[in-house]
């Protein structure tokens, strides 16, 4: 039989040329290349501006192209907060520059099946009218239309808009600030930040043929709920991670399947704060998610696998880094995970970095036992039945193991691998 282990690799710096940022958690940084690199977008400084930056980085670590997605027959000022996404072979960037006083949301495609990747020249998503339009969230939905969400200032106050095309308001008559973008099977999800008289709650509507009513994601008795990502799973659930101020910041997740929302569950350490949660899923139905703790250092980045209400896995994952801000999580069609942030390393700036959790097929098992029998483990263990189906997890600890049926199964352990044969009869 065939095991799948993971293993993460070293922390990869992207540059070391000037000060980089990645943007709100409602954006999307990393995209899959298909063939186990990704592409990865960040702004870094450029002379006296900052500009958005694409790095193609190969299986191998090497970086194969660097794209400045926001220099343009105008220079860029800001090139500041961006999103990107990839159809077919174009890749997509939307993001807010001060190419005036005031930011706007422009584009640019980059098609990648011409030699070299062909850009298309940068345009305008919202409208110059000199209010500030920010903090970009794009998706598309399952015919492949593009949606792309901002924060705008021309009704006086911060309000959700959408385009391409004329500018849509999405949010209602209160303070509403940075969106996001989910796609799901029958349509898609926007969610956002909505103040009221008492503090800031998580809100979202979802759109069909027709937007339905906003819905309260975060809980009514929550003082301030902010900094929401979403993501979708293969069977259609709406997980939700955000972040709660109660004692000290905390992450909360909840998932939504059909109308039912489960209960709110924390994520992140008591008594440490926490911040910008990031989540993606993958074919098997696992959702990946980072966040920001705050440390002695000024900050550490934490990675975790969930389903449904279950913690699966959790772990530090950065290892010299310091200072540790803005993580972003991305799953591939190899089942690796990436992970991006942005931290120091001995310097007085930020930089991007990077890894990648890879499995790895490994044959053989070390002992045999007889089940009903109990066993404690440092983290995740999974039971397999004799044709490899994942049969039961277990987030670790002490586990008291009794399989549904007689017969062959197989545990995996981080320690160990073992043959568990169960004759039946004893529950």
């Amino acid at each position: 039989m065939i095991f799948l282990f993971f293993v993460w690799s070293s922390e990869f710096r992207l540059t070391s040329k000037a000060s980089t940022f990645l943007p709100q958690n409602n954006a999307t940084v990393l995209l899959s290349d298909g063939k186990g690199g990704v592409w990865y977008m960040f702004s870094m400084k450029s002379g006296d501006f900052y500009q958005l930056y694409s790095y193609h980085i190969d299986s191998s670590f090497s970086i194969v192209t660097q794209y400045e997605v926001s220099r343009g027959v105008i220079r860029s000022q800001w090139g500041g907060y961006g999103t990107c996404l990839m159809k077919e072979d174009t890749l997509i960037f939307f993001w807010d520059d001060i190419r005036l006083d005031y930011p706007e949301i422009y584009e640019r495609y980059y098609i990648l099946s011409i030699s070299g990747g062909l850009a298309s020249p940068i345009t305008e998503v919202s409208t110059v009218d000199g209010h500030y339009s920010m903090n970009p969230s794009a998706c598309l939905d399952s015919s492949g239309a593009l949606y792309v969400v901002w924060e705008d200032t021309k009704d006086g106050y911060p309000a959700i808009y959408m385009g391409p095309g004329i500018p849509e308001k999405i949010s209602e008559e209160n303070p509403s600030f940075f969106p996001q973008a989910v796609a799901a099977p029958d349509g898609i999800y926007v969610l956002w930040e909505e103040e009221r008289e008492d503090g800031i709650e998580v809100v979202m509507k979802k759109k069909t043929e027709e937007w339905g009513e906003k819905e309260v994601v975060s809980p009514e008795d929550g003082v301030i709920s902010y900094g929401a990502c979403a993501t979708i799973a293969p069977d259609g659930k709406l997980y939700v991670f955000y972040v709660d101020l109660e004692e000290n910041t905390r992450i909360y997740w909840r998932y939504k399947e059909g109308n039912t929302w489960s209960d709110v569950i924390s994520l992140s350490s008591y008594g440490v704060d926490a911040f910008h949660p990031h989540a993606c899923s993958d074919k098997y139905g696992n959702i990946h998610v980072v966040w920001e703790e705050k440390s002695e250092d000024g900050g550490a980045v934490f990675y975790a696998k969930i389903k449904e209400n279950a913690i699966l896995e959790k772990e530090k994952i950065n290892v010299n880094t310091w200072g540790c801000v803005d993580p972003f999580v991305m799953v591939d069609v190899f089942s690796k995970v990436h992970v991006a942030w942005s931290a120091f390393d001995g310097d007085s700036i930020r930089f991007p970095y990077y890894r990648v959790y890879t499995p790895e097929k490994r044959r053989g098992l070390t002992e045999t036992k007889l089940a009903p029998l109990e066993i404690s483990c440092s983290g995740r263990a999974v039971l397999y039945d004799i044709t490899g189906r994942v049969v039961r997890e277990f987030a670790g600890g002490d586990i008291s193991l009794v399989p549904p049926l007689p017969g062959v199964y197989f545990l995996v352990t981080p320690e160990r691998r073992i043959k568990i044969v169960y004759p039946g009869g004893v529950r």
